[in-house]
């Protein structure tokens, strides 16, 4: 039980590492890991549509994260229906008005391979830049979701109402469309 426990925390401390490092907020923020946000820098609770960046389309936002980013994604069926992968055991890291990330456990073998990531103030731009600058890795239009991104690894990425949303699902199947499903069903779409 304990090395069960054990591997779960380690497990997510490295996913946490691995988004931590893949984060554009120190590159388009301009502020280091040990300085505090000044009043802009804050999370405000999210308007009710969210501008996609194409002329006319708005979508609705999802609710605005709490102290946990986990207590504002979608329910863990909700998670299952979108990626038809029994999930369970979510895990908030990061603070409101920094970039947060909720990963969850595929309940079939205990994978962290689930997560949602908000990046306030994150921009497709800037995440583009920053992940081919540091990691020759391209983030292109996802080929038929107007508005959506592919990114690194299974990662669909979403702009909208000044906050850069990602999703990504690891699943024996098709992640990608897992991962779109999932970031939809955060967004209401």
């Amino acid at each position: 039980m304990t090395t069960r426990l054990t591997h779960r925390v380690v497990a997510a401390v490295m996913t946490a590492g691995l988004f931590v490092s893949c984060s554009s907020e120190s590159a388009t923020s301009g502020r280091g890991d040990t300085e505090q946000p000044s009043g802009d820098d804050t999370l405000a609770p999210l308007d009710p549509a969210v501008t996609t960046g194409d002329a006319g389309t708005t979508a609705p936002a999802p609710e605005a994260a709490a102290d946990d980013l986990c207590t504002a994604i979608p329910d863990l069926a909700t998670i299952e229906a979108a990626i038809g992968v029994p999930v369970k055991d979510p895990l908030g890291i990061g603070d409101p008005g920094f970039q947060q990330t909720c990963t969850l456990l595929r309940a079939t073998d205990d994978f962290p391979g689930i997560t949602f990531t908000l990046t306030p103030g994150g921009t497709i731009a800037g995440q583009t830049e920053f992940a081919k600058t540091n990691f020759d890795i391209d983030i292109v239009p996802l080929e038929g979701a107007d508005g959506f991104y592919a990114g690194e690894g299974n990662s669909v990425y979403y702009e909208g109402n000044g906050n850069l949303y990602q999703a990504s699902a690891t699943i024996d199947g098709d992640s990608r469309t897992a991962s779109l499903n999932m970031l939809k069903a955060w967004l209401g779409l």
